[in-house]
């Protein structure tokens, strides 16, 4: 397999599972408060990747300061962010201002990792964001009244991933990606836990006795955080920033799809047409990536 497909491959599983998430964390939140399902999350893919990458740690000794810190306002940070963000705002306003990540990915990556995305990245991300726009509804639905502490919350996520992001770019050259992926769990875990605080003083870290469909979600969303996080940390260190950021808008398609799939929630037509963009996003970027040169 060729190196362009085994990214390709690489960010076809981790869309696949962050994407799936989405409907594994509805299902959770339920019976568990936002933030205790990231520490459950958190905990249980921290667990897996230390047994996976013994002896491994050693690669990265000289980042894991760096790479806690990164995995607390990055990942951990985020992940509360996000999910308090989601759960105060409207699907709309949420999936509009979570769009922004991409960009924002190719921007910090610019600016801290020194990588500047081509003209066919500039053309894929406007497209993807123009896709995202589209399904949202922000266009074709009225904007009622605007939550703004829950737009500050996911504008600071996007910022938070953002940075996480071209901060694990800069590094993941020179470090074991699995390495990478469990330090930065256990960071995110390091921050989560004092921020049960917030669900025990909102409905409770368990607000109604958890059912086996509960309890299975939470199982997913850590296990796929920790294969996920691992080939995010594999394919930044093989590929640039905004290849990545590209990817990340199939995040809402995939999760429409599985919704549709799992829980019979059918698309509406600006899911399809927002989905056309994005997916025509996603293949000017991989066609381009196709044509780069091999060193040689």
């Amino acid at each position: 397999m060729s190196e362009n497909w085994k990214i390709r491959t690489a960010l076809g599983v981790m869309v696949l599972y962050f994407g799936s998430s989405f409907t594994a964390y509805a299902a959770a939140s339920a019976d568990f408060g936002f933030v205790t399902i990231n520490v459950f999350r958190f905990l249980l893919a921290s667990a897996l990747l230390l047994v996976i990458s013994r002896g491994r740690l050693a690669s990265v000794r000289q980042y894991r300061g760096r790479l806690l810190l990164a995995g607390g306002y990055g990942v951990g940070l985020m992940a509360i962010l996000m999910a308090f963000g989601v759960d105060r705002a409207s699907p709309t306003l949420a999936s509009l201002v979570m769009a922004l990540e991409s960009p924002g990915i190719a921007v910090a990556a610019a600016f801290v990792a020194r990588d500047r995305p081509t003209r066919a990245a500039i053309v894929s991300l406007a497209i993807g964001f123009s896709g995202s726009v589209v399904a949202s509804g922000a266009l074709t639905e009225p904007p009622g009244e605007v939550p703004y502490v829950a737009v500050i919350a996911l504008l600071c996520a996007v910022v938070s991933f953002s940075i996480y992001a071209a901060t694990i770019r800069r590094t993941a050259p020179n470090a074991d990606p699995l390495a990478v992926a469990t330090v930065v769990q256990i960071g995110a875990l390091f921050f989560a836990i004092p921020m049960l605080v917030i669900d025990v003083a909102d409905q409770g870290l368990v607000r109604h006795t958890p059912d086996t469909g509960a309890i299975v979600s939470v199982i997913i969303i850590g296990a796929g955080s920790a294969l996920g996080y691992w080939l995010m940390s594999s394919v930044l260190a093989r590929a640039a920033a905004s290849r990545f950021a590209v990817s990340m808008y199939l995040l809402p398609v995939v999760g429409v799809t599985v919704a549709w799939i799992v829980l019979g929630d059918r698309p509406y037509a600006r899911h399809l047409a927002g989905g056309a963009l994005i997916l025509s996003a996603v293949w000017i970027s991989e066609r381009a990536a196709s044509r780069v040169p091999r060193p040689a």
